[in-house]
């Protein structure tokens, strides 16, 4: 018997009637015997099979470690492969997407499992024309970057200090010492947060209207309980950043 039982099934079927490229996104299921859990994972089909191919291998690449394309078993990397082995990656889902003539945006997220066990998503962003992932520097002017780079950092700094400001305010009416160490803990980790951040490593989800950029929080998996900030979330409406665009992002999200 075959380690797993494979069913492929659409349940994504979207052409978007802009769309020259007939994309579609159907999901790919297989079951792992190991444990029974079902695997479920985007398969990107358009008119062009050297441009879906592409796409399909960066995200299967990236998402699943798997750099064979061509291997039937997607998830191998990921899953469990012997009993009580705790899988890598589980409960994979398509959270959203957006599909364009121009370019496909889409979001996914899985529960990721090593010293310890935390949800996580990843966005990812394609030029349809070209297979090729979008870059978030291509999109704009260098000094259009350097222009939002700076205004995220300003709004991101006054929205940490703000709030140590409130936790500094609230410390000293605080008797428990385990609160107290609360407290001692969130500011620490917000002064030593406090840096600029390059835009590099930054979420961009691409939207008709809309550019959304999202920051890491400041907690790593230990210190969720202190952060009450989470992401960093930034929205710019398209008319709003037009004049930072490059010819490129004009091209793929204005023209």
């Amino acid at each position: 018997m075959s380690l797993t039982r494979f069913i492929l099934i659409i349940s994504i079927f979207f052409t978007n009637q802009a769309d020259s490229q007939g994309l579609i996104i159907d999901t790919l299921c297989q079951i792992n015997e190991i444990d029974n859990q079902m695997y479920i994972f985007p398969i990107i089909h358009c008119e062009h099979s050297n441009i879906s191919n592409k796409i399909n291998s960066h995200l299967q690449r990236d998402f699943l470690d798997n750099s064979n394309i061509s291997n039937p078993n997607i998830f191998q990397s990921v899953w469990s492969s012997t009993e009580g082995e705790t899988a890598f990656l589980s409960n994979i889902e398509i959270d959203s997407y957006i599909i364009h003539e121009k370019y496909l945006s889409i979001q996914i997220s899985a529960l990721g499992c090593g010293a310890y066990c935390e949800r996580f998503y990843t966005v990812y962003n394609f030029d349809m024309t070209t297979g090729e992932a979008i870059k978030s520097a291509s999109l704009f002017t260098q000094n259009g970057l350097i222009t939002i780079t700076a205004e995220i950092n300003k709004m991101r700094t006054q929205m940490i200090r703000e709030h140590m400001t409130t936790l500094s305010q609230y410390k000293p009416n605080i008797t428990d010492s385990s609160e107290a160490q609360h407290y001692e803990g969130a500011l620490s980790m917000y002064d030593s947060c406090n840096t600029k951040i390059n835009l590099e490593y930054a979420k961009f989800g691409l939207n008709l209207k809309n550019v959304k950029i999202t920051i890491e929080r400041c907690s790593n998996h230990a210190e969720r309980a202190l952060d009450e900030l989470g992401e960093y979330v930034y929205v710019y409406e398209l008319s709003e950043i037009e004049e930072y665009l490059s010819p490129y992002g004009k091209k793929l999200l204005l023209n």
